[in-house]
């Protein structure tokens, strides 16, 4: 069982970005329904990628309104590359 926890200890120091995640993860939820303020915040951290939609047969882009938890994490992926 020791054996247990000092493994479970020693991966928790190695992959230290999973506290932030899991705190993403927390706050996310509260914008299911204000998916469009997620698209904003994104842009004001200067994440622009992938924030707009395009329209090929109107040769045209909108900014998105929608944004999925997978994309929002996604974008924050970008950044940190």
């Amino acid at each position: 069982m020791e054996d247990c926890l000092m493994d479970v200890r020693q991966r928790n120091e190695q992959y230290t970005w999973i506290p932030a995640f899991k705190a993403i993860a927390d706050w996310i939820v509260d914008y299911e329904d204000k998916q469009e303020e997620l698209v904003n915040i994104l842009a004001k951290t200067g994440i622009t990628k992938g924030l707009e939609d395009e329209y090929i047969e109107e040769e045209k882009k909108e900014a998105l309104k929608e944004i999925d938890p997978f994309t929002f994490f996604c974008c924050f992926y970008e950044i940190w590359s």
